[in-house]
């Protein structure tokens, strides 16, 4: 992809962005102070961004957000096999994103890259606002 880079460097972490996929500001910041922050650049501008966070015995893409003009470039894809990668190199065997909504075609993109549903917390959000 022609002027697409990917940097860890949350000073780029665009918060629009974060707040795609979050419910709130304090929430988005909070994960972003705790987690590295991969983006991915476009022509000088974050149109993608992956906030993982190191767990006990696992990986967890805590945030996976693409700018909507950039949803089907291959953008959010190309930012995923960096992360995958990265974790691989840190010796990372398990990777968990929780899905905060029900997008069909980013369920089916990880789904291609070998990831697979394990379980559903239908009670997700109401246990964790309280």
């Amino acid at each position: 992809m022609e002027n697409f880079s990917i940097s860890i460097n949350k000073d780029l972490v665009d918060v629009d962005l974060l707040l795609q996929d979050q419910l709130s500001l304090p929430e988005a910041m909070r994960q972003l102070n705790l987690c590295e922050a991969f983006v991915g650049v476009l022509s000088g501008r974050t149109v993608a961004v992956c906030l993982l966070a190191k767990r006990k015995n696992y990986h967890d893409i805590v945030n996976l957000s693409v700018a909507p003009l950039q949803e089907e470039t291959g953008v959010i894809y190309e930012l995923l096999m960096y992360v995958m990668d990265y974790v691989r190199v840190q010796g990372g065997r398990f990777v968990e994103i929780g899905m905060g909504h029900a997008e069909l075609r980013r369920h089916a993109l990880l789904i291609r890259l070998g990831f697979r549903v394990v379980g559903v917390w239908g009670d997700y959000f109401v246990r964790r606002d309280q």
